[in-house]
């Protein structure tokens, strides 16, 4: 049921930033929802967490938004790019555990970064290294977080 609400989070904010170039604020309260449910299902399955582990999974968390708020200030990304990619990397770090999700996480980022360069370079919309005209991102953030998570 939280990937259903994930993937309809991602749908959503896709369909915004390539209709309006921007995702309205709220539209975010689907994916916290999702991840939310998703972190509520994995506490219920018993064994699965300690205290211990808890505090790996809040770190992790706080790596991720350390990551997130570095590219923001670096204008590497939007806003709504950054909001995005955190809550993609918290929902893969529940799917994949400690472990797996930075990996999982860079994947997406590198992946999403790739095709973009791919089509907007076969669209002619790149020139130097800039592009001509603004794109929007999310879409190709959402396509890279579906095949990350089919490949890992």
């Amino acid at each position: 049921m939280a990937s259903l609400i994930f993937c309809g989070y991602l749908i959503w904010v896709s369909w915004q930033d390539v209709q309006e170039m921007q995702v309205v604020r709220y539209s975010h309260l689907l994916g916290v929802l999702a991840f939310l449910l998703q972190g509520v299902i994995k506490m219920m399955l018993p064994n699965e967490r300690e205290l211990h582990s808890m505090v790996e999974y809040l770190s992790a968390g706080l790596v991720l938004l350390v990551l997130q708020m570095l590219a923001h200030f670096l204008n590497l990304y939007g806003l709504g790019d950054v909001i995005v990619f955190f809550l993609c990397g918290l929902y893969m770090l529940l799917e994949k555990g400690v472990e797996h999700y930075l990996l999982a996480y860079f994947m997406v980022q590198a992946l999403s970064g790739s095709l973009l360069l791919v089509v907007q370079f076969l669209k002619g919309n790149i020139k130097g290294m800039r592009l001509r005209a603004p794109v929007p991102y999310i879409p190709y953030i959402s396509v890279a977080f579906i095949l990350t998570n089919m490949v890992l």
